[in-house]
């Protein structure tokens, strides 16, 4: 996932306690999955593909 909220970019982050995805600008919260759990957010978290190779961890794609 994306660490950017789709409300209005602010950088979301992982909260142990509460067990979601939560952005501190105006609240919104997202699952494991990136799915919106409480708006203001309207879209999930964008997606990032991956790639793992001798080099170490890669972007392939992003979208969102």
């Amino acid at each position: 996932m994306l660490a950017t909220c789709s409300h209005l970019g602010c950088t979301v982050s992982w909260n142990p306690d509460s067990k979601q995805v939560e952005c501190p600008c105006h609240g919104a919260r997202y699952g494991l999955r990136g799915e919106v759990l409480r708006g203001p957010a309207r879209q999930a978290l964008g997606r990032v593909e991956l790639a793992v190779d001798a080099r170490g961890i890669h972007v392939v794609s992003a979208a969102g």
